[in-house]
């Protein structure tokens, strides 16, 4: 398992790579992420690569920025409300009669 920042020329963020993808990360090799999936670690975005994604060496120059990491910003998350305040679909709330469409 290797933890590691990985970005290009609109930021960073900070990885986590397990498995046979992790023999490619080391220190200034470039890398291609395809099907890569976010997820948050206690309140951090990390970037993973699960068995659906892939990850390739790739023989590309790049600029990369380290000002920009977004992993150190925490996110707070709102609960799901699965019980939202259903509006009227017309005035006074009556759906159309008879399954007539338009």
């Amino acid at each position: 398992m290797v933890r590691a920042v990985v970005g290009d020329e609109t930021g960073s963020a900070n990885a986590f790579f397990k498995g046979d993808n992790a023999k490619l990360i080391k220190e200034g090799n470039i890398i291609a992420i395809r099907n890569g999936k976010i997820r948050l670690v206690k309140g951090h975005i990390s970037l993973e690569v699960d068995i659906f994604g892939r990850i390739t060496e790739e023989k590309v120059e790049i600029k990369t920025v380290d000002a920009k990491n977004i992993s150190e910003k925490e996110i707070t998350r709102r609960p799901r409300n699965n019980r939202r305040e259903d509006k009227p679909r017309r005035e006074g709330g009556d759906r159309r009669e008879g399954g007539e469409r338009r």
